[in-house]
């Protein structure tokens, strides 16, 4: 009997051994090729937030009451943006206007956040995404009249601020990721008051970070 209680032993540490020995290791964590886990949406925000006094500090001071940016997350909690607190949601996700009964900010005034794949949502170098954008983005400003105020490459993506009839201001930036299934964009379409706050808008569309 003592020597099948020895040898019962003997096995049982044998499978501990190969299972990793501790409980953590045996589940897989920490294991050798594990991916890494990428940033919470918690912490995206928390990064976001942290340009929110900037960005409020670019709106006229007659504006201020009636103009303020806050962290939102975006759609499936793909991205956070700075977000225009208070403007009402569209029929169009991540779109928001003016509410009514406040300062004369435009009728066509509006900003959006989200993403696309102009297709298949499937992986893309960064110079796929980068020509996707380009098409789906910013091309139409090429012809479409606008005076291009600024055109510039980001470290990850790209920004355009245009000027139009009447004092309209209309800014997009893009943002990519080589490997990513998708880009992100935040647009904003700019008229009356709204213009005179568009370095703010434009400073939170920069501040927007998809979770990746």
């Amino acid at each position: 009997m003592t020597m099948f209680r020895t040898m019962g032993m003997g096995l049982c540490a044998l499978a501990i051994a190969a299972c990793g020995g501790k409980g953590g290791d045996a589940a897989g964590g920490g294991g050798e090729g594990e991916k890494a886990a990428g940033p919470s949406v918690a912490d995206v925000k928390a990064e976001v937030e942290k340009a929110a006094a900037d960005v409020n500090a670019k709106v006229p001071e007659d504006l201020k009451a009636a103009l303020t940016f806050e962290a939102v997350a975006g759609e499936k909690d793909w991205h956070v943006a700075l977000q225009p607190k208070g403007w009402k949601s569209s029929t169009i996700p991540g779109l928001v206007k003016p509410p009514e009964g406040g300062p004369s900010l435009g009728f066509m005034t509006k900003f959006s956040t989200g993403s696309n794949c102009d297709g298949a949502c499937a992986a893309k170098d960064a110079a796929g995404w980068k020509a996707t954008a380009d098409k789906v983005e910013f091309a139409q400003f090429a012809s479409n009249g606008e005076k291009i105020a600024k055109d510039e490459a980001l470290p990850d993506g790209r920004i355009l601020v245009a000027n139009g009839d009447r004092g309209r201001v209309d800014i997009v930036v893009a943002r990519w990721k080589d490997g990513a299934e998708r880009y992100f964009s935040c647009r904003a379409t700019l008229e009356d008051d709204a213009a005179k706050a568009a370095d703010a808008f434009e400073a939170a569309c920069l501040a927007m970070k998809p979770v990746w």
